[in-house]
Parts: C-alpha cells; sequence; structure tokens
C-alpha cells in the first residue's frame, strides 16, 4: 500500500492557493490578504495513491511565512519505510539533500538511533546495537543495523530515530536551513529479523564468482572456435528470470536464498565492462533516487536509466573498437597482400556489427526493461522530461530490433533460402542461431517469445506491485504457455538443446510453484516460528531447484568446452601433418586443407567426420613416409649381409677345394647356401 498522500480538493482555499506535494508548500495569492506569520487550519479531502484508493476529510494545519523566510525555512515530515529482515530501513527526508551529504556524514552527530521495547512513559529499554549509513538516495538515506543477539528481537520492539541536527542535511557549510519537523523522532515497529551468517555470505559469493568464471571462459571459448553459443544463452536465459524472482512483491522470501540470487546478478546481467566505474566517472555522483526497497537490493538503486542497466550501452562502444580492429586487419591484409587476413577480418567485422548487437539486444532485454519502465514510473512523480525521452528511446531499440525479426518472418516465404544467402546470415544470423530454419514458422518465433516474456515480467513486477498472486499468476501461466511451445515445435535443430530448454522452462515452473509459500496465504493458527520454518525451508528447497538447473547446464558447458579444446588440439595436430605432407609429398600438397580452413572448421559431427578423415589419410601417408625409409635402411644392410655371405661362399669354396669338406652332405650344405643367397640377392634387386 502506497503511503503517498495528496491533497486533491481543498475547499476552503481552493480559490486562493496552491500545494506543491514534493515540497509542502501551500503558496497563497495576493488575493487573500494575510497577515503572516500565523497558523491556520483549512478542511481538505486527501486520497491514497495505492489500489484500493481510500479517501477521507482531514484538518490539516498551516503556519504562513514571511516571503523571506520561504527559502530557508523547511517543515519536514520525516518516515520510516522498507524494513527489511536483515536489519535495514530507509529514511524518507521529503526534501532533496545536499549534494556534498555522504555515508559518512550521517552519523552518531546527526542521529540517535536505538531499539527496544517502549515503557508507559515512552522511553526505550534500549538493546545492544551498532548502525550505520550504507546508501543515501536523492531525498533518503538507508541505515543497516547490527544486532548484538538477533534472537532477543521480538515483535514488540521498535527503532527510534531521533534527530540532532536535522538542518545538516541540507546546508553543512553556511547553516543557514531552519528545519522543522513535525516530531523530534520517529519510530516503527521491527520486524521478525534474520541474520545471514558470514559464512553463507561468503560462500554465496564464491559460488557467484565460480559461476561467472565458468560462463565468461566459456563465452572466450566460443569465440575463439567459432562455436555455437545456445548452451551458453539457454542457461543464461533461464537464470536471469529465477535469480529476478524477489522483484515479485514477497515480504518473507528468505534473506538467505535472496543473498544467493543477487550473487549470480553480475552473470545474468552480462555486465563483462565495469560500468559502475565508467558512470562514476563520466556522470560523476548523480543523483539516486529509491523506487522501492526490493529493487534496491537488486541494484536498481538509482534515477538514472544508464546506471541501472549497467554495462549495456558500452558495450555498443567496445564492439565499435573491435570493429576498428577488424579493419585494421583488412588494411595491413591488403598492404601485404595476406588474403587469409583480409577474410577473417571482414567476417569478424560483420559479426561484431551485427550478430554481436543483436545478441547483445536480446540477452540484455530484461534488464534494459525494468530500468525503462523504472524510470518512466519515476517521471509521472518527477516530471522529467528528458529522462522520460531517455527511458523510451532505450525501450524503442529493443522494439526495433524485433520489428526486424518479424521482417524476416512473415515477409518470405522461404526462410531457409533467406538464411542460405551469406551476407543476410552474417547480419541477422543472431535471430536465428541453433533454430530450425527449414520447416515450419513456429521455430522462428523462439526469440520473439522470449524477449516479450520479459517484458511482461518486467512490467508485472513494476505496475502489479500491489497485486503478488497476479504476479504470480502471470508468471505461471506464461511459464506453461512456453513449455507447451517448446513441446510442440522443438525450435532447435539439436536434440539435446530442446530438451534442455524444456528443463530449464520445468525449472522456472517449479520455481513460481515455491513463490506461493511465500505470500501471505496461509492459517492465521499458525505460529510465527512454524511459519519462519515453513520459509526457511522452502527458501532452501528454491536454492536446490536453482542448484540444479546450474549443475546441468554447467555440467553440458564444461563437457562442450572440454570438446572444443580437444577439437582444438586436433586442428594443431592436423595443420602440423598437413603441413609435414605438404614438405614430403610435394605431388600432393594441393589437397591439404588451408590454416584459414582449419580455423573456421565447426565441431558438428560432419566437420568432425572430415577432420577425422583428413587426419586419417595424413598419418597413413606419413607412416608409408616412414615405412619406405625404413626400408630403403633394411636394404643397404642387407646388400651388406650379401656381400658377407659371398665372401664367406668363397671360403668355403676354398675350403672344399682343398677336401677339408667332404662328402656328398658337404656339398649339399655349400650348394644350398649359394642357391638361397642368390636368390635373396635377386628379390632385393
Amino acid at each position: 500500500m502506497s503511503s503517498c498522500w495528496h491533497i486533491c480538493n481543498m475547499s476552503s482555499a481552493q480559490n486562493f492557493a496552491i500545494y506543491n506535494n514534493q515540497t509542502r508548500y501551500l503558496t497563497i495569492t495576493q488575493s487573500l490578504i494575510i497577515s503572516p506569520p500565523d497558523f491556520y487550519q483549512i478542511i481538505c479531502s486527501v486520497y491514497d495513491t495505492g489500489v484500493p484508493a481510500k479517501m477521507r476529510t482531514a484538518i490539516v494545519q498551516i503556519q504562513m511565512l514571511h516571503k523571506g523566510q520561504f527559502q530557508s525555512q523547511l517543515f519536514l515530515e520525516p518516515y520510516i519505510f522498507n524494513f527489511t529482515k536483515h536489519g535495514q530501513f530507509s529514511v524518507d527526508m521529503g526534501y532533496s539533500f545536499d549534494s556534498q551529504l555522504t555515508n559518512q556524514s550521517i552519523n552518531s552527530s546527526l542521529l540517535n538511533i536505538s531499539v527496544g521495547i517502549p515503557t508507559e512513559e515512552n522511553e526505550i529499554q534500549r538493546k545492544q546495537i551498532s548502525w550505520q549509513c550504507i546508501n543515501i538516495s536523492n531525498q533518503s538515506f538507508t541505515i543497516q543495523l547490527e544486532f548484538a543477539d538477533v534472537k532477543k528481537i521480538t515483535r514488540k520492539d521498535v527503532v527510534r530515530v531521533v534527530f540532532i541536527r536535522p538542518e545538516l542535511f541540507y546546508d553543512s557549510e553556511n547553516h543557514t536551513f531552519k528545519v522543522s519537523l513535525d516530531k523530534s523522532y520517529i519510530q516503527k515497529h521491527i520486524p521478525l529479523q534474520h541474520q545471514i551468517q558470514p559464512l553463507a555470505s561468503v560462500i554465496a559469493d564464491r559460488l557467484g564468482f565460480a559461476l561467472q568464471s565458468l560462463l565468461f571462459a566459456n563465452f572466450a571459448l566460443n569465440i575463439l572456435m567459432a562455436a555455437s553459443m545456445e548452451l551458453l544463452w539457454g542457461l543464461i536465459n533461464s537464470l536471469q528470470l529465477l535469480v529476478r524472482t524477489p522483484l515479485i512483491n514477497l515480504d518473507q522470501f528468505p534473506p538467505l536464498t535472496k543473498k544467493f540470487f543477487i550473487s549470480f546478478l553480475t552473470v545474468t546481467n552480462m555486465d563483462l565492462l565495469p560500468s559502475s566505474q565508467l558512470n562514476e566517472y563520466l556522470f560523476g555522483n548523480y543523483v539516486n533516487d529509491e523506487f522501492e526497497q526490493r529493487f534496491t537490493e537488486m541494484g536498481y538503486d538509482s534515477r538514472n536509466a544508464v546506471d541501472n542497466i549497467g554495462s549495456f550501452l558500452y558495450s555498443f562502444g567496445f564492439i565499435g573498437i573491435l570493429v576498428g580492429l577488424s579493419k585494421m586487419m583488412i588494411s595491413i591484409g591488403r598492404v601485404f597482400k595476406k588474403a587469409m587476413i583480409i577474410k577473417i577480418g571482414e567476417r569478424a567485422g560483420q559479426g561484431l556489427v551485427w550478430n554481436s548487437v543483436l545478441r547483445l539486444l536480446i540477452e540484455t532485454s530484461l534488464d534494459t526493461m525494468i530500468a525503462s519502465l523504472i524510470r518512466i514510473e519515476l517521471n509521472g512523480q518527477s516530471q522529467n522530461t528528458i529522462d522520460l525521452a531517455v527511458a523510451i528511446s532505450v525501450l524503442l531499440m529493443l522494439w526495433v530490433a524485433l520489428a526486424v525479426n518479424f521482417r524476416f518472418i512473415i515477409s518470405h516465404k522461404s526462410s531457409d533460402s533467406l538464411l542460405r544467402i551469406e551476407h543476410i546470415f552474417q547480419r541477422f544470423g543472431a535471430f536465428f542461431e541453433g533454430l530450425k530454419t527449414n520447416q515450419r514458422r513456429g521455430p522462428l518465433l523462439y526469440n520473439v517469445i522470449l524477449v516479450l516474456r520479459r517484458f511482461a515480467f518486467a512490467f508485472s513486477v513494476i505496475q502489479m506491485g500491489n497485486y503478488t498472486s497476479i504476479q504470480i499468476l502471470v508468471f505461471q501461466i506464461i511459464s506453461l504457455l512456453i513449455l507447451v511451445y517448446l513441446i510442440i515445435q522443438n525450435p532447435f535443430e539439436s536434440s539435446r538443446q530442446n530438451k534442455l530448454e524444456i528443463f530449464n522452462e520445468l525449472i522456472l515452473l517449479l520455481t513460481s510453484a515455491h513463490l506461493i509459500i511465500f505470500t501471505d496465504i496461509h492459517d492465521p493458527s499458525i505460529s510465527d516460528d512454524t511459519l519462519d520454518d515453513i520459509y526457511n525451508a522452502t527458501g532452501f528447497s528454491l536454492l536446490a531447484v536453482c542448484g540444479l538447473q546450474v549443475a546441468v547446464g554447467g555440467a553440458y558447458i564444461v563437457k562442450d568446452s572440454i570438446h572444443m579444446i580437444s577439437l582444438g588440439l586436433q586442428r594443431l595436430r592436423i595443420a602440423y601433418l598437413l603441413s609435414q605432407k605438404a614438405k614430403y609429398c610435394p605431388s600432393n600438397a594441393s589437397s591439404e586443407l588451408s590454416t584459414e580452413q582449419l580455423f573456421h572448421v565447426e565441431s558438428s559431427d560432419n566437420c568432425e567426420k572430415q577432420l577425422f578423415s583428413e587426419q586419417q589419410e595424413a598419418q597413413i601417408e606419413l607412416k608409408t613416409k616412414k615405412d619406405m625409409s625404413q626400408f630403403m635402411r633394411d636394404q643397404a644392410d642387407l646388400r651388406r649381409d650379401l656381400q658377407i655371405l659371398s665372401q664367406h661362399l668363397e671360403k668355403m669354396e676354398g675350403i672344399e677345394s682343398k677336401g677339408v669338406i667332404g662328402g656328398k652332405k658337404g656339398r649339399k650344405v655349400i650348394k644350398l647356401i649359394r642357391g638361397e643367397g642368390l636368390a635373396w640377392s635377386k628379390s632385393i634387386q
């Protein structure tokens, strides 16, 4: 329920006063002569911006100020909001802070924060805590509480914030602002707390880093090997939705599960560049404007749409640099007359200009839509036309990309014949990578459905924040429809990829079933401790589901990575064998594969057979060459042995003539040796 109240009908002052909701100033026209300063009471009707809308009539007390006091006097009504279950809460002051205010500035000299149970005398039975300011937005700040013993915190405890010097929030140098508060302190009951164990937090960070390293390494390996990335995109696309389920308005989402999901955000955002540092360098200290706490926790904590998107726009600049390098390669190839360098530069340039940009639009579409819709929603409050134009223009980029995809699907009778045109496939092949293009049109709609599904998710979590059950229902219905589409169409050429996509969709459907437990639909008779146990058990179950998906997808990615490394080593070996073949068998050099052909060999079954046959041919020829060399050496040895044998025969004939060896037996031996020696000699020759 929204807590922002607006004056819609000031019956006793509507003809002479204008009220500004943001500054809470009531400007009196000169037609009414009032002698300020003094206090007045007016009757007005107020309505709640939440749904369902509430209206009531209330008496509002106002103070009339001199014109000279208008710029230096502030009347504020701060309030606490977004109190989380792990000790974080935010305070909205209602007016923009001084630009030089930092996290370190908000300390015990400005605030006195205490936690405990209020007594009848309105005193606080203090419990031991420590606190620090962890974030500052446009007109609010976030405090992190650390409890000495979180188990001693009950639902009767409150947090009380006493403002010691509120004027320092607005003019820390000149002290010219005079700040009047509705109350000298504000307080709020503390929800049941769950303190995340440091070990669990470390494990979550390590797992997120390990997954990030695995996916980025596979990404680089696929680029080097010119292989398909459908396994990588399939896992990322599914994880993008799974880890953003805390954006659904679930008050009971377990903090440990949320911590693990947050650790995976960088992976799914495709935030490859240091976007935060780049934003700070280019934009300076831009103003943050919180939307809601659950969005802030997931990284959407800025009113700057570029900051929320991450490295999306900077990636275009990075791709531009790579395109420039490819053009440089083409120029170098032309200067040195190297056709291979020219060909590689042309292929890289065409692929980066078109396919990389389109793939980037598809994979970052969810983050882009959420950031843009948040900016549009905040624009309804700030009325900043420039911010609205930026947000809408970013959304239009996605819809233009989808329109191009629809053109190829609808305007051509044969998508297969279209994609066989080389320059078209190089430019727009990212829309159809791994999909069946020679059968029905249904498989070609896969990426269109993927982007539309993300828009529906982003729209539901932002525009339906007060309808948690409807958000979950939309998530489930879309997941079921996509599951039916995958089973009927089998859009991918690879049977394995079709099965993995169905598995990923079943994981999302199972995740949506867990989300129902985190709503307030439960038996009121169940105790709070039992509910907490149920929520924690469900959170661990959700972590197991996420772990199963990462394990299965990661196993296939590791298997393919090992296979690609093995294939790369085979390519190097074949290149070496073919170079040896050309060296020793120049007459057959025309049949060898060029280095460029080896570079563009894909890891499909047909290409593996081709590589295997070429490898066998090279090995057979090399073996034949080795056998011939050995045969020549053996022939020389045999000739030498024949000469020695002839010498022995001559000696034996001399011995026979002298009668040393006599009789028929001796003559037969000599004759046999002489005959075998002559036959041996003829066979060698």
